[in-house]
């Protein structure tokens, strides 16, 4: 929506103008202001461009290589504080020339064309050489533009012509030359961002810092005397928020996506990784957030009491690796429950509320009215509640608390064994200390800071925690290095008989099989083994009066038995270790 503003004509000074302001976005770039006067007593007009946001924090100098007339149209946005050169023709059109403007490549070649044309009657007169030499420039600037017929000469010019070069350089990072290829990258443009000097942030209204106010000047070699805004650690930091963009696969309707991820810091806490997605298709959006950083050493514990409505709005970060409880409700979330959330204490429990619901479809609507219920329709067997009614209990409990309608105090606690999650101050308190941090030490206004209603306790994370996170099987040193196998991964030395020790029983005495005919006495090798039979039966053997099982001869007369009553005492050579006719230990072998 435009707004309408009068005021004096800036030309005649006597006419009431009218000026007409339009915000608008310009795709791909950021919000500006266009405002356009035109007076009504004199004729006088003028358009300019302003920008909605604020100074960028790092300088941008964009290059595009020109290579056809198609270029010519490309749109261009030229700030206050914007510098244009062409390098082939050694031009500049300086910041205080074409301000504001919003206008194309051929746009800016020809208005500065017609801008040094303006003065060529009294070079002429004045100094023919400076007339002629400029002469050159105004063709060279108008074939630039794709105008052929600016050449009257029969000479042909020395002019550059397609491809050429042209920069854009503001140090407030706020000008534009549009991308044929939006949003993906084109090679003709390139661009690269820098820190300003303190002569530059001066230029666009930045005040010096400190130190170049004491001494009186300005050094643009001292990184003191630059702006605090503009100091290589503060742009470091906040140059690492810009928005990365990454093409994935919609999770709803499986087209191609963009998601966005942004790494961005929480003061005096950590860093974070924001990510979001957002399908044009369907319309399907999630967002996530993850604790950035090293592993920490210990897990943290954060209780915070809620007592009041201003507690309701700090900022909590939720990491998806941490659990939620709440003693007075009786309810405990494990951890990694409700994914990444960076809200208020009123939008977590208001998540809460509806990820209970959409959890447990059944326990609400028609379909929990005989959900569990006992022989009484109004409640158990014995007049308790029933499951159902309990549930409600609970949520009708839990919208009051997320309402902010509960009884007393209670207390929230976010257990976090990455300590990725973060608890602040109530938002009052957060801005008394955002201020005092601005006028002196910020990093000891908030570390001599103590919430009464937050405690924080650190713990050294159990092995099961350790396990479920990973961080067991992590190594960080020495990953290259042979290690020698252990546990399961270990070939065991002892064959499947000895380990598993048991009865023989008489379908399998030894590895041969059994004899081909009934009754038959069959001998193998020289140890005689013989099989009785006892009722005709294939496999059935005669059994002794002691009642221990099938007894063979060759075990009952076995020599070099030994008895292991501790159990098994390593492999010996041509012996075998079982459950025989003598009780448990060594047998002379019956196979060899």
């Amino acid at each position: 929506m435009s707004t309408i503003l009068n005021c004096l004509c800036p030309s005649c000074g006597e006419g009431e103008a009218t000026t007409i302001c339009l915000p608008t976005k310009v795709p791909f770039f950021r919000q500006i202001i266009i405002m356009s006067l035109t007076c009504p007593s004199c004729g006088f007009s003028n358009s300019e461009v302003s920008f909605g946001g604020e100074i960028q924090p790092k300088g941008v100098r964009t290059t595009l290589k020109v290579t056809s007339a198609a270029d010519l149209n490309r749109q261009v946005i030229k700030s206050d504080s914007c510098t244009i050169l062409l390098p082939s023709l050694q031009f500049e059109i300086p910041p205080i020339t074409q301000r504001g403007a919003v206008t194309t490549i051929e746009g800016v070649l020809k208005k500065s064309a017609e801008g040094l044309q303006e003065g060529q009657a009294q070079r002429a007169i004045q100094d023919i050489s400076l007339f002629t030499a400029i002469q050159k420039v105004i063709e060279s600037l108008l074939r630039m533009a794709g105008d052929v017929d600016s050449d009257d000469s029969d000479e042909e010019e020395e002019a550059p012509v397609f491809p050429y070069e042209l920069v854009v350089d503001d140090p407030a990072g706020n000008s534009y030359i549009e991308n044929f290829l939006a949003p993906a990258q084109d090679p003709q443009l390139t661009s690269a961002h820098y820190i300003r000097t303190p002569t530059q942030d001066m230029s666009i209204g930045l005040q010096p810092s400190a130190a170049a106010l004491a001494d009186g000047t300005i050094d643009n070699s001292n990184p003191l005397h630059k702006n605090k805004e503009s100091r290589n650690d503060e742009v470091e930091k906040l140059g690492r928020e810009e928005v990365m963009t990454f093409p994935t696969t919609c999770p709803h309707c499986n087209v191609p996506a963009t998601t966005n991820m942004c790494v961005t810091n929480i003061p005096h806490f950590k860093e974070i990784i924001i990510m979001s997605l957002d399908c044009e298709k369907c319309g399907y959006k999630s967002n996530e957030i993850k604790g950035g950083g090293a592993i920490p050493k210990f897990g943290t514990k954060v209780s915070l009491t809620v007592s009041d409505a201003e507690d309701f709005g700090r900022e909590v970060l939720k990491s998806d690796t941490a659990g939620i409880a709440i003693p007075e409700l009786e309810l405990e979330l494990e951890e990694g429950s409700l994914d990444g959330v960076y809200s208020t204490v009123e939008g977590l429990l208001k998540k809460l509320v509806s990820n209970m619901e959409a959890a447990n479809p059944f326990a609400s609507g028609d379909s929990s009215k005989k959900h569990h219920v006992g022989n009484d329709a109004e409640g158990g067997k014995f007049g308790e509640q029933s499951l159902s009614q309990k549930y409600d209990t609970f949520m009708a409990r839990l919208r009051t608390l997320s309402e902010g309608k509960s009884d007393g105090p209670f207390t929230l606690i976010i257990n976090d064994p990455l300590s990725n999650s973060f608890v602040g101050p109530p938002p009052s308190v957060a801005a008394s200390l955002a201020l005092k941090a601005e006028e002196g030490n910020s990093e000891a206004v908030y570390s001599d800071y103590k919430d009464p209603r937050v405690e924080i306790v650190e713990y050294v994370r159990s092995q099961d925690q350790d396990d479920i996170l990973g961080i067991s099987d992590l190594k960080t040193e020495g990953y290259n290095e042979q290690i020698e196998a252990t546990g399961t991964d270990q070939m065991q030395e002892l064959s499947d008989r000895l380990t598993n020790v048991h009865k023989r029983g008489p379908d399998h005495p030894n590895i041969f099989g059994k004899p081909e005919v009934e009754g038959d006495d069959t001998k193998y090798g020289e140890d005689s083994v013989v099989w009785k039979t006892g009722s005709g039966r294939r496999g059935e053997k005669e059994k002794e009066e002691t009642g221990e099982g099938v007894v063979y001869e060759r075990e009952m007369g076995d020599g070099g038995f030994e008895e292991a009553k501790g159990g098994f005492e390593g492999k010996k050579e041509g012996k075998v270790f079982k459950m025989g006719a003598k009780g448990l230990g060594y047998y002379s072998d019956l196979i060899t």
